[in-house]
Parts: C-alpha cells; sequence; structure tokens
C-alpha cells in the first residue's frame, strides 16, 4: 500500500495521478477477478467433473466405471474446463503486467 501510495503521489500532473491510480486498481481488480471467474463461471463446470469424479470412485471395482454418454460428457468437461482455465489464468498476469507498467506512466507522457 505504501509503495502505491509513493508511487501515484511522486507524479505531479493530477491527470496523470488519477490515470496511474486507474492503473493500479484495474491490476488489482485484474488480480483479485480470478475468484469469483471460479465461482461464478467455473461452478458449474467443476461441480459437475467433480460429480463424475465421485461416480467413477464408488464404481471402481466395476468393469465399467463409466457409461458411455458419461465417457463423452467428461471429454466435453474437460476440454470447456481447458478453455475457461486459459482465461482464468490470464487474469493475474493481465493484473501483473497492468502493475508493472503503471508506474512508468508519467515517463511515457513527459
Amino acid at each position: 500500500m505504501l509503495i502505491l501510495f509513493t508511487a501515484i503521489n511522486n507524479i505531479k500532473d493530477e491527470s496523470l495521478k488519477l490515470y496511474q491510480g486507474g492503473m493500479f486498481v484495474g491490476a488489482a481488480v485484474a488480480t483479485i477477478a480470478i475468484a469469483p471467474y471460479t465461482i461464478l463461471v467455473m461452478g458449474k463446470t467443476n461441480d459437475r467433473l467433480h460429480e463424475l469424479a465421485n461416480k467413477a470412485s464408488a464404481r471402481e471395482a466395476e468393469s465399467e466405471v463409466l457409461s458411455k454418454a458419461e465417457d463423452r460428457e467428461l471429454v466435453t468437461l474437460v476440454d470447456r474446463w481447458v478453455a475457461l482455465n486459459w482465461v482464468r489464468c490470464s487474469m493475474p498476469l493481465l493484473g501483473c503486467l497492468i502493475g508493472v507498467l503503471a508506474p512508468g506512466v508519467d515517463f511515457w507522457y513527459q
């Protein structure tokens, strides 16, 4: 927090302070957004994957653990999860990039 305050106060121009402050807020939001995204967007997919995993564990002794339809659904769910997870993991990366670039705003606009 002290670093954020110091960086923003080192800029003399008020509009640049606001712009840089907005970048830091954007970095924080992008980084923290991973939690609500996981719960709200990925929740149903994760829940169904857990259901299928529990079902497969319960039937482990049987020769066919999941039905053909459940196997197809599992492949579809894993593919969907991979795509959703790419978006999810890019959020903190975006936040990091914005946070790294924000202190240089005053240099770019001199």
